[in-house]
């Protein structure tokens, strides 16, 4: 058993004063990435932030932070090859998914998203896998992508989790609690992806994920408790473990 682990920079790699700043900031998230054992690092993205507050219905300036510019998608994409950890971004407007295309293995697809199902559909002609979250929302499994449960709050609280729903058919968790337990316990509970959300150490506190993401040894815990966890879980079949076997001998029968 091996969970599949995003951890999901989201914007939090975007402060500065310039560009370059900014671009050196990101290789920094990859690394941090690589360096906590995550799968996956994901960016978030959007070519037009004025169709995606039209969208979502947010005032204006809301999603400028997720248009950064295009070619970075190739240079992180590159740097991400070159430390053997997978490049994801997610990305929001139909029009945009065959830009990223070529540079990512998989899609993600939000909460928000989780029911447009002519961006879903325009991901899917690329024969790639699509995971989906399902936050703020009261079920509806899709077919044919990876559906994780999510709570949409940021941060999400603990009695809000809910993270028994995932036995109900969820392939996976996507986590807004900030707290380094959570991963293992939706591994127990069947989780097979975990997506969780971290920030650097330079990130400022003003910045929008700030508040849900876990620093850089955060992260660290979250992905070793997961690891634990798998170990803990075993293959699920009852046997006499070799380091009990000293207790057969030793066992009362009637």
């Amino acid at each position: 058993m091996s969970t599949f682990i995003i951890a999901e920079i989201g914007s939090a790699w975007r402060f500065g004063r310039s560009n370059a700043q900014h671009h050196r900031n990101a290789l920094e998230a990859i690394d941090v990435a690589k360096q906590c054992g995550a799968n996956a690092i994901k960016f978030q993205w959007t070519s037009d932030p004025r169709a995606m507050e039209k969208r979502r219905k947010v005032k204006r300036g809301s999603y400028d932070i997720l248009a950064w510019p295009r070619e970075w998608l190739e240079d992180f994409h590159e740097a991400c090859a070159l430390r053997k950890i997978e490049f994801m971004v997610t990305v929001f407007l139909e029009k945009d998914v065959p830009v990223i295309a070529p540079y990512v293995s998989r899609f993600k697809v939000a909460s928000l998203e989780s029911e447009d199902h002519e961006l879903i559909a325009c991901m899917r002609e690329f024969k790639k896998e699509v995971i989906v979250s399902h936050g703020a929302s009261s079920g509806g499994l899709l077919p044919r992508v990876k559906n994780l449960h999510c709570t949409a709050a940021y941060p999400a609280s603990a009695e809000t989790l809910n993270l028994l729903a995932i036995t109900s058919g969820y392939d996976g968790y996507s986590d807004h609690s900030r707290n380094t337990i959570t991963g293992a316990l939706a591994v127990a509970c069947g989780a097979t992806v975990v997506e969780t959300h971290f920030r650097l150490r330079t990130t400022p506190l003003l910045n929008p994920e700030y508040r849900h993401s876990l620093s850089r040894d955060m992260l660290l815990e979250y992905v070793c408790n997961i690891r634990m966890a798998e170990s803990m879980l075993g293959d699920g079949k009852k046997k006499v473990e070799p380091s009990e076997r000293w207790a057969l001998k030793h066992k009362v029968q009637s």
